[in-house]
């Protein structure tokens, strides 16, 4: 314990002892150092007027940091009264936001090179002053001093702050461009560019800060004069042209350039603005494909026009033909050698028939009308259509195995659908030397285990239509269904026939598929859902002629017309006046309201402005009743078939032994409303 007591004693003598000497050797060095400064301040080098005449700031301070002397620039610069920082501490002109940087220049200077750097001094409003400086230890007598010169460097500090300020705004400004914008020097290197220039190319800015511009730039062929973008071309430029984007695909720019120069005109580089315009030029493609379906629509309608004119003065001439043919077979022997050509005509006639109204059918702007109808005439009536499309490089082979199978449909999709693939095929073979078009239908049954069909159990029609012709590659298989797509070269095709026809299948609750590869021609499997009832599709009715008795108004402009149906009526015992003019029809009946019991009459005979000689004669004997006559279909002439005072509406060519009978019906019809009244 006494040890241990002793021990601790000794340890706190020492300790003593050491700091007194600490004590003693610091008070010693601070004599010396002021002895030193006395010293310093006595020699004639430190009182001349050397450093007066600098316009550089000057201080003179020991290795501790005390201020010796300072120049009269020190005074000026920072503003202080003189010697007011005489024998004061360095570091107290130091501005507090800096102190770091004092103790950085402190230990610096003891490098054998002295000390450069940057010091902000506060100034005598406690503001701050930069200064660039160097600083350097001396020797006199063996004492050190150090040696600060500062050049004020405030009003270059304060233009850098400025244009940092000014480019930090300018880069904000740059961002916020509805477009992308790069600046480039004399050479093409791209020197800044906007932040938005990821959207243009999908580069991030600092992947193409330093790169060549050209490098992001589609070359241009030695053709391309319009859309030319060059360096060195010292005036405002605007043209087109394409980007590389960062994936590898082009995006169309519209791009304006502006050169600028420095404060001696001297070109340093070009200011570019690019706007994208790949949206804008999907637009107008879309925009010119638009146009050039509406001038195809506009063509098809003036076709439709065209034909629907056509149509009407062939069925004049056909209900001529059919007409007197019918009257002829009538007068001739069973067993006359004429009444096999006669029959001949007749065949040849109703198949002219049947083409016009085809035409028509499809130049038809009517709703769909969906009806349980068989389908196997509608795809003979198609063939009929198609045959005389056929070029002559083409052989048409039809396999149709269905009876009386049915399906709830429109016969004018129906048509629209194997008239596209029928049109389609043909176009795939133009180049073949024998080309062979194959058509089959037959029913199938489609049951839980045949999934790939993905339809409903139950019994459909299975239409195949397949060619031998150039075929269709894999990779655009999946996208000839699309609107616009097209296998076609510009001009020869819009697009969008498969479209229509897969809306169409869909429509009717089936599915279409397509088995093809480039060079194995194109095979379309259509699957449609049968249904049990059916609707009779208009056909020849052969109705026996019905004779009878009654005065008839025949008004028709064709004198054949006329002629036929004065013929054909008078031989089944009617009294028939035919008329030709509309005017001297209504002026007839006018002064002879009561004198008929059925007025005939064309459907396009109007009278001025007055309407259809049909409406004016309806106005004078609303009981009489009327049978129109039309050649043409519109839509007119589909919303004229609604009148109610119509009592039947029978497009030419009609037949006699139809006309008989519609007649006979019409005169039941009169006497018993006439009884009734």
């Amino acid at each position: 314990m006494i040890f241990t007591l002793v021990s601790c004693i000794a340890l706190l003598l020492v300790v003593t002892a050491f700091f007194y000497y600490q004590l003693l050797k610091q008070k010693s060095i601070n004599q010396s150092q002021n002895s030193d400064l006395i010293r310093i301040n006595r020699n004639q080098a430190f009182q001349s007027n050397l450093w007066d005449d600098m316009e550089d700031v000057v201080i003179i301070h020991s290795l501790s940091g005390n201020i010796v002397r300072t120049n009269d620039a020190f005074t000026r610069r920072l503003g202080y009264p003189e010697n007011t920082w005489k024998d004061q501490l360095f570091i107290n002109l130091i501005h507090p936001d800096h102190l770091h940087e004092y103790e950085i220049y402190m230990e610096n200077i003891q490098d054998i090179n002295g000390a450069k750097g940057i010091l902000y001094l506060k100034n005598a409003d406690d503001s701050e002053c930069v200064f660039e400086y160097t600083g350097k230890i001396y020797r006199y007598e063996n004492i050190k001093y150090v040696q600060w010169i500062g050049e004020d460097i405030g009003k270059r500090v304060s233009l850098q702050r400025n244009l940092v300020s000014a480019e930090k705004k300018f880069d904000i400004l740059f961002d916020l461009l509805p477009d992308s914008g790069l600046i480039l020097d004399i050479n093409g290197i791209i020197l800044h560019c906007s932040r938005n220039i990821k959207h243009l190319i999908g580069y991030d800015p600092t992947d193409i800060i330093g790169q060549s511009f050209s490098k992001f730039i589609k070359p241009t062929t030695q053709d391309d004069t319009e859309n030319k973008f060059e360096i060195s071309k010292l005036e405002i430029q605007s043209t087109e042209l394409n980007f590389l984007h960062k994936e590898g695909h082009y995006i169309n720019a519209l791009i304006h350039s502006q050169p600028f120069y420095d404060d001696k005109d001297n070109f340093i580089g070009i200011f570019v603005i690019c706007y994208d315009r790949s949206a804008q030029k999907k637009l107008e493609r879309e925009k010119s494909l638009l146009e050039d379906q509406f001038q195809q629509r506009q063509k098809i309608e003036i076709l439709g026009m065209l034909a629907g004119g056509i149509s009407h003065d062939f069925n004049n001439i056909l209900s001529a033909v059919l007409g007197f043919s019918d009257i002829a077979l009538e007068e001739l022997e069973k067993n006359h050698p004429a009444r096999e050509s006669v029959e001949e005509i007749i065949s040849a006639g109703q198949y002219g028939r049947d083409l016009v109204r085809q035409i028509l059918l499809f130049g038809r702007k009517s709703e769909t009308d969906f009806k349980p109808l068989k389908i196997k005439p509608i795809l003979k009536q198609s063939m009929k259509l198609v045959r005389a499309l056929l070029p002559s490089n083409v052989e048409l082979v039809a396999r149709i195995t269905l009876t009386d199978e049915t399906i709830i449909t429109d016969p004018v999709q129906i048509h629209q659908i194997l008239f596209n693939l029928f049109t389609n095929a043909i176009y795939a073979m133009k180049q073949n030397m024998h080309g062979i078009l194959r058509i089959s239908a037959d029913s199938v049954a489609i049951n839980d285990e045949k999934s790939q069909y993905q339809l409903k159990s139950g019994e459909y029609i299975k239409i195949q239509i397949e060619d031998n012709g150039c075929g269709i590659s894999s990779d655009q298989v999946n996208k000839i269904y699309d609107p616009f797509f097209t296998t076609k070269t510009a001009g020869e095709g819009t697009g969008m026939g498969l479209s229509i026809v897969k809306r169409i299948v869909d429509q009717h609750g089936g599915i279409i598929s397509l088995k093809s590869d480039v060079g194995d021609g194109a095979s379309f499997t259509i699957l449609l859902p049968v249904t049990g009832t059916t609707h009779k599709l208009f056909s020849e009715l052969q109705y026996q002629k019905v004779s009878g008795k009654g005065s008839i108004l025949v008004v028709d402009k064709n004198d054949s017309v006329l002629r036929m149906i004065d013929k054909v009526l008078s031989r089944l015992g009617y009294h028939v006046t035919t008329i030709e003019d509309p005017d001297e029809a209504i002026s007839e009946f006018e002064n002879n309201p009561t004198s008929y019991d059925l007025v005939i009459t064309e459907h396009l005979i109007p009278r001025d402005y007055l309407g259809y000689i049909s409406q004016l004669i309806h106005q004078i004997r609303k009981d009489l009743p009327i049978i129109i006559l039309s050649g043409y279909i519109d839509e007119s002439t589909l919303d004229f078939q609604k009148e109610d005072y119509i009592f039947a509406y029978l497009d030419k060519p009609v037949n006699p032994a139809l006309l008989s009978k519609t007649i006979a019906n019409a005169l039941d019809t009169s006497r018993i409303k006439t009884f009734s009244d």
